[in-house]
C-alpha cells in the first residue's frame, strides 16, 4: 500500500474548499457544474476519463474513497470481480462505509449487469490516508486528482484559480465561505455575495452547489 500523505482533516478541508471554488466558478461556467457536487456526507468528482467518490464519516473519522477510469484495464475485471474487494485490506468499518456509501455513486451496466464498477480505492487508517495501489497504479486506474486533492491549502489555491479562471475577489469569496463553513456558520445573506450576479443559469448553479454544502440562503 502507498502513504497519500495527506490527513482526514487535510483531506477533507481541501474538498470543502475545492467544492466551494467549484460552486463560485460554476457563475461563469454552469457547463461544468457536475464536475464536483456533494450528497451529504460524499463528495463526488469527474476529472478527465475518471470519477469517484469519498465519503466522509465525520463523527467517527473515517473517510474511504473509490474511483472508476474509464480507461482502465481494470474494468475488463468485471462482472466477475467486485469493487468491494477494492477494500479487503481495510478496516471493518471503512470497508462497511465504502459499500454503503462510496460505491453507491459507481453503478454501471457490465454484461447486462448493473453494479458497482471501480478500479482503485483508498482509505484512512487513523489519520493517515492509504492506497491499495502503488504509485503509477493509482495515477493509471483513476487517482490523479486525488494527488492534486492532497496538495498544501497554497497549493490547492493556486491550482484552481488557473483551473477556474478565479479572480482576486473570487478568491477572497472562496476564503469567506470556506472559513463559514469551518466554523459552522452556515447561513449566507445577499450581501456575502453581492459581488456576482443574482440571476441566470449559472447563478441557479452556484447556489445549488452551496445548498449541497449544506448553506442555507437567507
Amino acid at each position: 500500500m502507498t502513504k497519500l500523505h495527506s490527513t482526514f482533516q487535510e483531506l477533507y478541508d481541501n474538498c470543502v474548499y475545492s467544492s466551494i471554488a467549484h460552486a463560485i466558478s460554476n457563475i461563469k461556467y454552469p457547463f461544468f457544474a457536475y464536475t464536483q457536487s456533494w450528497d451529504g456526507i460524499n463528495y463526488s468528482f469527474h476529472y478527465g476519463s475518471s470519477r469517484g467518490t469519498i465519503a466522509f464519516d465525520l463523527p467517527n473519522k473515517v473517510l474511504v474513497g473509490a474511483i472508476r477510469d474509464e480507461k482502465s484495464t481494470r474494468r475488463t475485471w468485471y462482472p466477475k470481480y467486485k469493487a468491494i474487494e477494492l477494500f479487503d485490506e481495510a478496516p471493518e468499518i471503512a470497508r462497511h462505509l465504502a459499500d454503503a456509501e462510496a460505491l453507491q455513486y459507481l453503478f454501471d451496466e457490465i454484461d447486462w449487469m448493473t453494479m458497482p464498477v471501480a478500479t482503485t480505492a483508498f482509505w484512512n487508517e487513523g489519520d493517515q490516508i492509504v492506497c491499495r495501489d502503488g504509485p503509477e497504479d493509482f495515477i493509471l486506474n483513476g487517482g490523479e486528482y486525488i494527488l492534486n486533492l492532497r496538495a498544501p491549502i497554497q497549493a490547492l489555491k493556486l491550482y484552481w484559480k488557473e483551473e477556474y479562471d478565479l479572480t482576486a475577489g473570487d478568491l477572497e469569496l472562496v476564503d469567506h465561505l470556506f472559513q463559514m463553513k469551518r466554523s459552522g456558520m452556515m447561513k449566507i445573506s445577499t450581501k456575502d455575495i453581492a459581488d456576482n450576479p443574482q440571476n441566470g443559469e449559472g447563478y441557479n448553479e452556484f447556489i445549488e452547489s452551496l445548498v449541497e454544502m449544506g448553506f442555507e440562503i437567507i
